[in-house]
C-alpha cells in the first residue's frame, strides 16, 4: 500500500512541474557524466576541440533558426487549426535545412580558417569540421522549432518528454560507444547528433501520422 508521501510524489513526478523539474535534473546531471567521460577518453587537446565544435555550432543556431520559433510559430501553432501550425512547422524545419546548407558552403569557403581556430589535430580533414559543425547546428535548431511548436500548442509535457528522451538515448548510446571502446571525437558528435535526430524524427512521424487520421 503506497503511502500519502509517496502518493503525493508520484502525483509530482507525474505533473508538469515534476516533469520540468526532473528535465532540467537531467540536463545538468548528464554534464556531470558527459564531461568527464569525454574529457578522459579524448585527453585534454582533442575534448578541447570537441567543446569548441559544440561552441561554434550553438553560435550558429539562431542564426539559422532565424526568428522562426518566436516570430511564426508561436502565433500560428497555438491557433484553432493544428494542422495549420503543423504545415508552417514542415516549412520552418524546410527554410532552415535550407540556410543550413548556405551556411555549410560558407563554411567550406573559409574552411582552411574555422579549422585553424579550433584545436585538432592537422590529421583531421577541414571539411570533416565543417560538416560537424553543420549538422550539430542543424539538428540542434529543428530541436528547438518542434519544442517551440509544443509550447505553443501548450503541450508541455510532450515537449518535456522529448527532452528527457533525448537525454536519456543520448548517454545510453554514449555509454555503450565507450563500452565498446570505439569512443572518439567524431564518435562522441556522431552520437549527440543522431541521437538527436532520431528522436526528433520519431516525434513527427508520430505528429504526421496523427495529423493524417484526424485530417
Amino acid at each position: 500500500m503506497k503511502t500519502p508521501s509517496a502518493r503525493r510524489l508520484l502525483r509530482f513526478c507525474k505533473s508538469d512541474l515534476g516533469l520540468r523539474f526532473m528535465a532540467e535534473a537531467a540536463a545538468r546531471g548528464s554534464g556531470f557524466v558527459v564531461t568527464p567521460l569525454l574529457s578522459w577518453t579524448l585527453g585534454a587537446a582533442v575534448f578541447g576541440g570537441y567543446t569548441q565544435i559544440l561552441s561554434l555550432s550553438f553560435a550558429f543556431v539562431p542564426i539559422i533558426s532565424a526568428g522562426l520559433g518566436y516570430t511564426v510559430i508561436r502565433q500560428v501553432a497555438a491557433g484553432p487549426k493544428p494542422q495549420q501550425g503543423w504545415g508552417l512547422l514542415v516549412f520552418s524545419i524546410s527554410f532552415v535545412s535550407f540556410l543550413c546548407v548556405l551556411l555549410a558552403g560558407v563554411m567550406l569557403v573559409f574552411s582552411g580558417e574555422i579549422n585553424s581556430l579550433i584545436s585538432l589535430s592537422m590529421a583531421f580533414k577541414s571539411s570533416s569540421v565543417v560538416l560537424a559543425v553543420s549538422a550539430l547546428a542543424w539538428v540542434v535548431a529543428i530541436e528547438a522549432l518542434v519544442q517551440e511548436y509544443f509550447r505553443a500548442m501548450r503541450w508541455v509535457r510532450y515537449s518535456l518528454i522529448v527532452q528527457l528522451s533525448a537525454l536519456a538515448l543520448h548517454l545510453c548510446v554514449l555509454a555503450l560507444v565507450f563500452l565498446a571502446g570505439s569512443l572518439s571525437l567524431w564518435s562522441a558528435l556522431a552520437v549527440l547528433v543522431l541521437t538527436k535526430l532520431c528522436v526528433i524524427a520519431v516525434v513527427l512521424i508520430v505528429m504526421f501520422l496523427l495529423y493524417s487520421k484526424s485530417g
